[in-house]
């Protein structure tokens, strides 16, 4: 644009040089030569700072990387400026076309070294890295290996994505996770009906899957299995073989990275991590002092980059204490300064087990211990707060068979105020809540955490749709979370039903009340339009509590109305 304005006035300096009258020193300029001349000048000092702006982004994002183009910019910045006070003065003292020509030929040069180097920024995107996500944590991962590979790749989610929209590229790479009983993400149920009804595409690309799970799941990574199988029948070529991924296992995600046939991109032959901040514990509080065996802590982390929507998840990458480590061994009979090899590195045994994730693994010497060992992997908690810059969390510590507390929730549990906590927002964005519709939350033992930030947003929001609340737990006298918030939002009318289900008094759980309470589900489901959002464990009571309301309301409404975040 401001190559155009230049050129405009140039042309008009020349046409006026016929009008210059040597003795007045002045140019005879119509009205309309005024106008166009003005025009011409606000392109000009337009094109300017829209340079100037993209001079500035690519100095702020990338430096090292852009420094060809940084450099380019500033040079032709300075030629059009340099151009545009020569022009000025042709106005005054009719500099002539000669003498503007060495400016015009440097401006000419200046284009055609940014169009050549720019050329393969302008070639099509080779690479589609496409994700199926559940719970976020695909679509972060997705994010990272899309920041390896640019320019050339273009990342896309499965619910944006067509089977023809696959043929644009040459390589697909798919990042998907599995939930439920080795169901899609939601985000993927669409592209898998369209995949099963397309013929051969005319142009099929090759692909790669890259699938997600968890192998305490007897479905692991199923999704994953059932996108490849049905990628292949269709007529696509396999890149590589499909790659399980166990618990986000950073070492799976490479070994399946390092082998993809990249040609002279940068950053792809360094492993990839994932990116975590640095977030501050403020409070530490057991909810239930009284059940020794299964604390439940609020928790609360502060850091000014945290955003989120509540029902998102927080990834928490937990660290070891030496003396949990030093205790586990004794009980073994082991020692810490024991040799071991891991990866072909011999190392202390204890000092490896700070870095691996040692759970519920036996093994009968201390090097067949480590050969079933990955490194130590983020844990994802459900929000409880609605507040940006500060996270709450539920946690319950899990103690093993041998006394010993879980790796992430003993390691939370035991944090003081001022601790350092690693941390990552992950964005589920099929648990959040978007419109002021009524809901039913359905909720067992830690459960409860995202639902104290639904309400919390619904009264910031002054909601007045009424919500329910249904809450399971063992003793009122001992597990009564958020009490006190609870009682707050039924003053203020947020909270228009909560049902407490006390499973140790009265041997009653969830789904029963739920049955016990089919006539006013069915008016607030049928008439007021609820919406119904479950969080707690799959196993027993996630399991239960889908398949009574599937029951009572049938498969079809489940689908557009139920909301879940099962583990």
């Amino acid at each position: 644009m401001g190559l155009l304005a230049m050129i405009g006035l140039l042309l008009l300096s020349m046409q006026l040089d016929d009008r210059f009258f040597p003795d007045a020193q002045v140019y005879y300029i119509t009205s309309t030569e005024q106008g166009v001349l003005k025009l011409l000048q606000q392109l000009f000092w337009l094109s300017m700072a829209s340079l100037c702006g993209a001079l500035g982004l690519l100095l702020v994002t990338g430096l090292k990387r852009h420094w060809r183009y940084i450099l380019l910019l500033m040079l032709a910045l300075l030629s059009l400026l340099h151009l545009n006070a020569s022009l000025s003065v042709s106005f005054v003292h009719a500099v002539s076309f000669r003498d503007m020509l060495p400016l015009i030929l440097l401006m000419g040069c200046l284009i055609w070294v940014v169009l050549s180097s720019g050329k393969s920024q302008l070639e099509p995107k080779r690479w589609l890295i496409a994700y199926a996500s559940q719970t976020g944590s695909a679509m972060q991962l997705a994010k990272t290996l899309h920041q390896r590979i640019l320019p050339h790749s273009q990342l896309c989610c499965c619910s944006q994505l067509s089977v023809d929209h696959l043929s644009d590229y040459e390589h697909v790479l798919f990042v998907v996770s599995t939930c439920g009983q080795g169901d899609a993400p939601d985000t993927a149920k669409a592209f898998m009906q369209q995949l099963q009804q397309v013929v051969l595409p005319s142009k099929p690309a090759d692909f790669s899957v890259l699938a997600l799970g968890d192998r305490h799941y007897p479905s692991f990574c199923a999704f994953g299995h059932r996108l490849q199988q049905l990628m292949l029948e269709k007529g696509f070529q396999q890149l590589l073989p499909l790659v399980e991924v166990d618990q986000m296992d950073m070492e799976s995600v490479n070994d399946w990275w390092l082998q993809l046939p990249f040609q002279n991109q940068a950053n792809t032959s360094e492993p990839v991590h994932l990116a975590y901040s640095t977030a501050t514990l403020v409070k530490n509080q057991c909810l239930n002092p009284e059940q020794a065996s299964r604390h439940a802590h609020h928790l609360r982390l502060q850091h000014a980059d945290l955003s989120y929507q509540p029902g998102d998840l927080l990834a928490v990458l937990p660290r070891i204490h030496p003396e949990v480590i030093e205790q586990r061994l004794s009980l073994l009979g082991w020692s810490g300064d024991a040799e071991v090899f891991y990866h072909g590195q011999a190392e202390r045994l204890d000092t490896l087990l700070l870095k691996l994730d040692w759970t519920d693994q036996q093994a009968s010497t201390p090097q067949a211990l480590i050969d079933q060992l990955k490194p130590l992997h983020e844990r994802l908690y459900s929000i409880a707060s609605c507040t940006d810059g500060e996270v709450d969390l539920l946690v319950r510590k899990h103690r093993r068979a041998d006394g010993s507390t879980g790796n992430a929730s003993g390691y939370l549990c035991s944090l003081v105020p001022g601790d350092p906590v690693l941390a990552s927002v992950r964005v589920h964005s099929g648990f959040h809540v978007s419109h002021d519709f009524p809901l039913i939350m359905i909720a067992a033992g830690t459960g409860i955490a995202p639902f104290i930030g639904f309400l919390a947003q619904r009264q910031q929001r002054g909601s007045t749709a009424g919500h329910w609340l249904f809450f399971g737990e063992q003793f009122a006298e001992h597990d009564a979370y958020f009490a006190d918030a609870l009682s707050d939002f039924q003053r203020q009318g947020i909270l228009s039903q909560l049902d407490c289900v006390w499973s140790r008094e009265s041997g009653e759980y969830v789904q029963d009340r739920l049955l016990q309470k089919q006539v006013q589900l069915r008016e607030w489901i049928l008439q007021r339009n609820a919406h119904i959002y479950i969080c707690g464990s799959l196993s027993g009571f996630g399991e239960s509590v889908v398949q009574t309301l599937q029951q009572l309301f049938g498969s079809e409404l489940m689908k557009e109305r139920l909301h879940t975040d099962l583990y």
